[in-house]
C-alpha cells in the first residue's frame, strides 16, 4: 500500500477487525465517503511463550549437574532481580587431592539483595587425569552462565545485551578467558573443553567477570566479637580453654561463673613462666585442693587427724592456710602484708589504694572490701569486683580487671620504659603467690621439720600428750615393784627430760600395765602345772593350764659338729 491512495467507505462495524494486519494513518478527503492513506505499520501481538525458568533449565543436557541445585521459590524472580540490578553472583572452585585425585568441584550462588532469594548449586566433575583447582574454578564460573541462559530463554522479550551483569571470581585465568570471548586458545591450553563452553555461553549471555582479591589476611575472624589478630589455632584453643575453666571453677566453687570475666587472666601465664616447675606444680595442687592439708591426707591415711598442726582447729583445708590463727603464723602473715604494702607504695600505687588492699588482707577474708571502703570512694567499683572474685582468689595472684584499669593510666603518665601496667600486674601477682607459699612452708615446718632428736614438732607434741595422759593413772593398776614410775620425784625428772627418755618411760608403763593385768587374771583362775580335765559341750577334754601355756615352745636344739659333717656326706 502506497501513501496517497484513496479508499471508499463500504460499511461500519463495532470493535477491531479480526483479520487486520496493519495499523493505518489516514488524511481526510473532500468527499465524505473517502479517505487518503498516509502511512501503515504492523500490529503488535503479545508474546505467547509459556516457558518457565525451571522448564528451560530442564531442557539442558547433562541434567546430573543439577542434582545439588537449591532454588528459593520457582526461580522466576531471577529475571526481575536482573532487571532491577539487585543480583549478586559469586563462585569458587575446590580440589582436595587427599580425598580424591580424580574429582574436583565448583560452587556458585546467585543472591537477590532486595528479596533475599538465592540459587545455590555445586557441580562435581570426575575428570580423572584433568582434575585440579583450575578446573574447579571453571566449573564454578560455568554454572551461573547456564542459570542466566535459562532465565533469558524463559523471558525472550528481555534484551540481554543491554543489561550489565557482573560475576565475581578470585581466579585471574577464569576472568581473562571469560572476558575475551573471541580470543583464540593456545594449542597446549589446559582445561580447554570447559574454557570453550564458558566462551560460548559468555557470547549468549554478555557478562563481565570481575576479579576479587581473597586471601586469609583479608578475612576477619572473630570469637565472640573479639577479632583474631594472631594465630587462629591459639585463639580457638584459648576460647575453648576459657569455657572449660569457667565451667570447672564454677562447679568446684572456686570462681563464680558470673565473676570469671572480672579476673585479669592474661597475666597468669606470664607469672607462672617465671617460676620453676616444682613451684608451678605446687600452685596447681593448691588451687585444685590437692595439696597436703590434713583434710585430704586423712581421707587415705587413717592415722592422720584432720586438725591444723599449728592451731589445732578441726578441718584443715586449703583456705585455712592463710586463715590460721596460730600466733607464729599470724605474725608471719602480718609481716607479709606489710611488705606487700611497702611494695605497692614504692611502685607508684596511690597511698589510699595501697592502704585499702592492706586493710582488706589484714581481715583475712572475714570482711568484704566494700565494707572497708568509704561510700563515695573512687575505689568502690574495685571493692565490689574484688568481693565477687573472693579473698582466696586474690591470694593466688588473680587480680581484678578493675584494678588494672585504675593503675594503667597512672603508670602511663610516668612515661618510664620499665614501668608498665603488665610488669606492675605481673610483679604483684607473683608477690601474692609467694606470700601464700610462705604460709604453706611455715605450716610444713611444724609437720615435717625435725628440730631435735630426729623428731618433728608434731612428734614431740604427741609424745608429751601421751606422757600427760599416762601420768593420770592410779599406782594401784601397776604391780608393787613398778609403782615407783608414778612417784612425784620420777614425774618431775620425766617432764624435764628428753623425748627419748619419755618414750622409754611410756614403754615401761605399758609393760607394767600388761604385767599387772596378767597377775590379776591369774589370781582369779585355779590352776596347776600341766593339763586339767574340763567339760565342754557335754564332753570331757584335756586343756592346758595358764602357766603351761606361758611356757616357751620346745625348740629343736642345734646338732653337734660331727652330725653336720655326716650330713654333708
Amino acid at each position: 500500500m502506497r501513501s496517497g491512495a484513496r479508499y471508499t467507505k463500504i460499511s461500519t462495524h463495532l470493535g477491531y477487525p479480526t483479520d487486520a494486519t496493519f495499523y493505518a494513518s489516514v488524511d481526510p478527503n473532500p468527499s465524505p465517503n473517502m479517505i487518503n492513506l498516509h502511512s501503515t505499520c504492523n500490529i503488535h501481538h503479545a508474546a505467547t511463550n509459556q516457558s518457565t525458568f525451571l522448564s528451560c533449565l530442564r531442557s539442558f543436557s547433562n541434567q546430573f549437574l543439577w542434582d545439588n541445585l537449591e532454588i528459593d521459590g520457582d526461580g522466576d524472580w531471577l529475571i526481575t532481580s536482573i532487571l532491577n540490578g539487585t543480583l549478586e553472583i559469586g563462585m569458587d572452585g575446590s580440589y582436595m587431592k587427599d580425598l580424591s585425585k580424580s574429582a574436583c568441584s565448583g560452587a556458585f550462588i546467585l543472591h537477590c539483595t532486595s528479596t533475599g532469594h538465592e540459587i545455590r548449586c555445586c557441580f562435581v566433575n570426575p575428570s580423572h587425569h584433568q582434575a585440579d583447582n583450575y578446573r574447579g574454578e571453571l566449573l564454578g564460573a560455568l554454572g551461573p552462565l547456564l542459570i542466566l541462559r535459562a532465565a533469558f530463554l524463559a523471558n525472550p522479550q528481555v534484551e540481554s545485551a543491554a543489561i550489565p551483569i557482573s560475576l565475581y571470581c578470585d581466579n585471574k585465568g577464569v576472568v581473562a578467558h571469560g572476558n575475551k570471548v573471541d580470543a583464540v586458545l593456545k594449542p597446549e591450553q589446559v582445561q580447554a573443553d570447559l574454557i570453550r563452553l564458558m566462551k560460548t555461553y559468555s557470547r549468549l549471555v554478555p557478562v563481565q567477570l570481575q576479579w576479587i582479591h581473597v586471601h586469609d589476611e583479608d578475612i576477619i575472624l572473630s570469637i565472640k566479637t573479639k577479632k583474631i589478630r594472631s594465630s587462629t589455632k591459639k585463639a580457638i584453643y584459648k576460647n575453648w580453654g576459657t569455657q572449660l575453666a569457667r565451667d570447672l571453677f564454677d562447679k568446684r566453687n572456686k570462681v563464680p561463673r558470673d565473676s570469671f570475666d572480672l579476673i585479669h587472666w592474661d597475666i597468669i601465664p606470664k607469672v607462672m613462666n617465671e617460676f620453676p616447675k616444682t613451684f608451678q606444680d605446687w600452685v596447681t595442687r593448691h588451687i585444685s585442693d590437692f595439696n597436703g592439708c590434713n583434710r585430704y591426707l586423712s581421707r587415705w591415711k587413717p592415722s592422720v587427724k584432720n586438725d591444723c598442726p599449728s592451731c589445732g582447729l578441726a578441718n584443715e583445708d586449703t583456705k585455712h592456710i592463710t586463715r590460721c590463727r596460730d600466733t607464729s603464723r599470724t605474725t608471719l602473715f602480718m609481716e607479709g602484708i606489710e611488705e606487700l604494702r611497702s611494695w605497692l607504695v614504692t611502685n607508684h600505687t596511690p597511698p589510699h589504694l595501697a592502704s585499702l588492699i592492706h586493710t582488706y588482707l589484714s581481715h583475712r577474708g572475714e570482711s568484704s572490701m566494700e565494707s572497708l571502703t568509704p561510700p563515695h570512694s573512687a575505689y568502690l567499683t574495685l571493692a565490689q569486683a574484688q568481693d565477687l572474685i573472693g579473698f582466696d582468689n586474690l591470694l593466688v595472684g588473680r587480680l581484678p580487671k578493675v584494678l588494672i584499669n585504675i593503675m594503667s593510666p597512672l603508670l602511663a603518665v610516668l612515661n618510664q620504659r620499665r614501668v608498665t601496667i603488665d610488669r606492675w600486674a605481673k610483679d604483684l601477682s607473683r608477690l601474692l603467690l609467694l606470700f601464700t607459699h610462705r604460709q604453706w612452708t611455715y605450716r610444713n615446718s611444724t609437720v615435717h621439720y625435725k628440730l631435735s632428736e630426729g623428731k618433728t614438732v608434731a612428734e614431740h607434741t604427741m609424745v608429751d600428750e601421751q606422757v600427760r595422759s599416762l601420768l593420770q593413772l592410779s599406782p594401784i593398776l601397776l604391780p608393787p615393784q613398778h609403782r615407783y614410775l608414778l612417784t612425784g620425784e620420777n614425774r618431775t625428772t620425766l617432764l624435764q627430760g628428753t623425748t627419748s627418755a619419755k618414750q622409754f618411760w611410756i614403754a615401761e608403763i605399758q609393760s607394767a600395765l600388761a604385767e599387772g593385768a596378767l597377775s590379776h587374771r591369774m589370781k582369779r583362775i585355779k590352776y596347776k602345772r600341766g593339763t586339767i580335765r574340763i567339760r565342754r559341750n557335754g564332753r570331757t577334754i584335756n586343756a592346758l593350764t595358764l602357766l603351761s601355756s606361758l611356757n616357751p615352745p620346745a625348740v629343736e636344739k642345734e646338732q653337734g659338729l660331727k652330725w653336720k659333717k655326716r650330713r654333708r656326706k
